[in-house]
């Protein structure tokens, strides 16, 4: 059964705690969250004639004030591979990987529907790169134990469980009893991998790579998964896939944020315009702030280097996303005008 190993044991995943940052407060963590990452197709270029800095000129400030940056790496670190048989599949040269440490970028989720466009060796690649650089990440393996296990670590004598699942097609990527490949969040997998460190960390982190793209609401499955990892002991649920933004929810006074939309996304589109990072300032007994900062990232205007907004616009981004937040708690007000969330 795939589900028998959980009852005894997850492998972690175990980084030394060097992670590089600007944050003089030795007590506390800050965590900035973003979108989608995809650093293929159109990006490439660009980044080999300008440089691994490039799409994050107007961020570096930001990000490295961050002990810990968050995205979801959509494609793969390869220079080989057999593409997937589907409509759109991506990889990246290996030595843009330098492009996540410019960014400050240490945590990564691989459960997604791309990160195995390029077969299980782009897979295997893409993890050995990021352990090389010590980058946590999870979501995906060479086999079931490897993509369900979490990263664990600790940061400033607070300890951390990040877990990544895949929701979305194809089903093949999807790593079973005999294959590798990414994590399903099946209910039981959910309820004993997260319950098991419920007691054993400060914190825990869950990435869900799920909904529909393009659409602003989230789907009745995204909100009772969500439901359930904080049930389960999860503290903060990030999600992605759908591209554009979706609603924020407090529920038992944890947070989800459906989709924080794109970051650096390697298409064009005027639908993908706005995103946010999520800042949050971490403390040993508890989250301390949680703020949303609105991004343009809208390529045909920013050209892959996302650019926070401000005034008129920033204010335009924060109402929107109360708006669409609105109806997953009960019409109460959950962000205030600079966008910090109210719990």
């Amino acid at each position: 059964m795939i589900f028998t190993f959980l009852k005894y044991v997850f492998f972690l995943i175990l980084f030394p705690s060097a992670v590089f940052s600007q944050n003089k407060n030795s007590n506390e963590v800050r965590f900035i969250a973003a979108g989608d990452l995809n650093l293929a197709h159109w990006i490439t270029p660009i980044i080999e004639k300008k440089g691994n800095d490039y799409p994050f000129k107007y961020l570096k400030d930001q990000l490295s004030e961050a002990d810990l940056v968050f995205s979801n790496l959509e494609a793969p670190f390869c220079n080989g591979g057999e593409p997937y048989p589907k409509n759109f599949v991506f990889k990246v040269p290996v030595q843009h990987v330098q492009v996540l440490k410019s960014g400050n970028i240490n945590m990564v989720s691989l459960a997604n529907n791309h990160i195995l466009d390029y077969g299980l060796p782009c897979l295997s690649s893409t993890v050995q790169i990021l352990q090389n650089e010590k980058i946590f990440y999870a979501g995906a393996g060479s086999d079931f134990k490897k993509a369900h296990k979490p990263a664990i670590f600790k940061i400033k004598d607070i300890k951390f469980a990040f877990f990544a699942y895949s929701m979305t097609l194809p089903k093949y990527f999807f790593a079973t009893d005999s294959t590798g490949g990414t994590a399903y969040p099946h209910k039981k997998i959910l309820k004993d991998s997260i319950s098991y460190y419920n007691n054993k960390v400060d914190y825990i982190i869950v990435s869900f790579h799920w909904g529909e793209e393009l659409t602003t609401l989230p789907k009745e499955y995204q909100r009772n998964y969500a439901h359930l990892a904080i049930e389960y002991g999860a503290d903060i649920i990030l999600g992605h896939h759908p591209h554009v933004l979706q609603g924020i929810e407090v529920y038992k006074n944890k947070i989800i944020v459906y989709s924080l939309g794109n970051f650096v996304f390697a298409s064009y589109s005027n639908k993908a315009s706005d995103s946010i990072l999520l800042d949050l300032q971490f403390t040993k007994k508890r989250i301390k702030d949680i703020k949303v900062v609105p991004l343009n990232v809208n390529n045909y205007e920013v050209n892959f280097r996302p650019q926070i907004l401000r005034g008129n616009k920033k204010t335009e981004v924060i109402g929107y996303l109360q708006k669409i937040s609105d109806e997953l708690n009960g019409h109460k007000q959950i962000i205030n005008a600079d966008g910090y969330l109210i719990l």
